[in-house]
């Protein structure tokens, strides 16, 4: 019986090994690999958590007047009224109006796949209108219109002759603005 012995207890460490020891092991390697993926996301909590003070700090130490420029750039919501009005006021300093005033707001694409709606902070305006004046006017009007503060686009311009004067033009023009949702 005593060359037995080794073996049965060798037997039984074996089957211990398997049947106890091995499966707390493998619990203990995930808990381990769920502890460090948890320390991981306190980390990156902490880092998220210093770049929002450190933005909050930048906010904080910008001047009203540049917070209330931040605002005119991309709106919180887009006032048409007073953004034809700009742009006339705008117009108006070199004798031109506006006319034929047309506002589209962007449709929603909510198709599925590959090309679906992305998720954007942001909405689209486009605006149509004409001026009629010279073209060195037109092209200091587009200059202003490029210096304002709101942010816009111009998509498309035209113009034709209106044949009352050979100097005197309609300029048809497409714009784009945009404003946060």
């Amino acid at each position: 019986m005593k060359p037995f012995l080794p073996i049965f207890l060798i037997v039984i460490a074996i089957g211990i090994f398997y049947m106890y020891i091995d499966p707390h092991y493998a619990e203990i390697r995930g808990l381990m690999k769920q502890r460090a993926d948890y320390q991981a996301a306190i980390a990156n909590i902490e880092q998220v958590k210093q770049l929002r003070d450190s933005l909050e700090t930048q906010y904080n130490d910008l001047s009203p007047d540049n917070i209330t420029r931040l605002g005119k750039i991309i709106p919180q919501n887009l006032n048409i009224v007073k953004l034809t009005a700009d742009l006339d006021a705008i117009a108006g300093h070199y004798s031109m109006t506006l006319r034929n005033v047309r506002v589209t707001e962007q449709a929603s694409d909510n198709s599925a796949g590959v090309n679906a709606k992305e998720n954007k902070p942001y909405k689209t305006t486009t605006m149509s209108f004409s001026v009629l004046g010279t073209y060195p006017s037109f092209v200091a009007f587009v200059k202003d219109v490029e210096n304002s503060l709101q942010l816009i686009d111009i998509r498309s311009v035209s113009m034709k002759s209106t044949g009352t004067s050979s100097s005197l033009m309609q300029f048809d023009i497409t714009i784009q603005t945009y404003w946060i949702q």
